[in-house]
């Protein structure tokens, strides 16, 4: 059965798709975060959110404001977009807050008493300490009085205590395993939507660089498997796809 020829798009549809694929790739984020807070209780999926921004925003009054934009800077796009919309945020000016006014001023977001605020913020922060790299949980604790630090879980504690000091001049962040799927998902995506000269023209261009890394043993068993699925994909079966199921078209 003859393949239907593949659609090429404009460049202005090929930035609307790449828009839309990036929206979907953070709304799941977003998403997996509350789930994950859902978990740790005593959450609801309605209080979830409330509850993030509410500790987030209490606590980057807390911090300078560099600190405050390196820790949004590792947080989902959209909790970073709830957190510049809170009232308290336009605020953010490092305050002598402890312990307890910290508790009081996630208890006035979310109506409850500093008393209920202590395991919704307790509970935000394990979720934000596995979120975040060790090294910003460390300069986000540097800044913080001994009684807030106490709401962090205690294993965070005790490998910032461990750890040497970091220097404020930090390096550019390497990015996570899941940042780097989606942009090779994306590149071929891409790619794949060129005109065919145009993707033959990448071929071409890639190819013979990648395959002159290998080593000979290496090369060879590269170009058999690739061999076979050229086959596979000439007798219309499925072949090789990096990509993730729901991102192939």
């Amino acid at each position: 059965m003859a393949k239907q020829p593949r659609r090429t798009y404009t460049a202005e549809e090929l930035l609307e798709r790449r828009r839309q694929r990036h929206e979907s790739r953070t709304s799941s984020t977003y998403k997996d975060f509350l789930k994950e807070l859902e978990r740790e209780g005593p959450l609801t999926s309605e209080l979830s959110e409330r509850a993030a921004t509410a500790v987030l925003c209490a606590l980057e009054q807390r911090i300078i404001r560099d600190e405050a934009e390196h820790l949004e800077a590792q947080l989902p796009q959209r909790l970073r977009f709830l957190l510049q919309r809170c009232e308290k945020h336009e605020e953010l000016l490092p305050r002598e807050i402890d312990r307890e006014s910290f508790l009081r001023l996630v208890g006035e977001h979310l109506g409850k008493s500093a008393e209920e605020s202590e395991p919704i913020a307790r509970a935000v922060l394990r979720v934000v300490s596995r979120r975040v790299t060790a090294g910003e949980i460390q300069d986000v604790l540097s800044q913080l009085p001994a009684d807030m630090r106490a709401l962090f879980p205690q294993e965070v504690l005790q490998r910032a205590a461990a750890e040497p000091k970091r220097a404020r001049a930090r390096p550019q962040m390497e990015p996570s395993a899941a940042q780097r799927r989606g942009l090779v998902t994306d590149i071929v995506n891409d790619l794949l939507e060129l005109p065919f000269d145009a993707q033959l023209g990448v071929l071409r261009t890639i190819a013979p660089k990648v395959i002159h890394k290998l080593d000979p043993q290496s090369r060879e068993g590269f170009m058999r498997d690739l061999n076979d699925e050229i086959a596979r994909a000439d007798r219309g079966e499925e072949a090789y796809d990096i990509r993730p199921i729901e991102e192939r078209h």
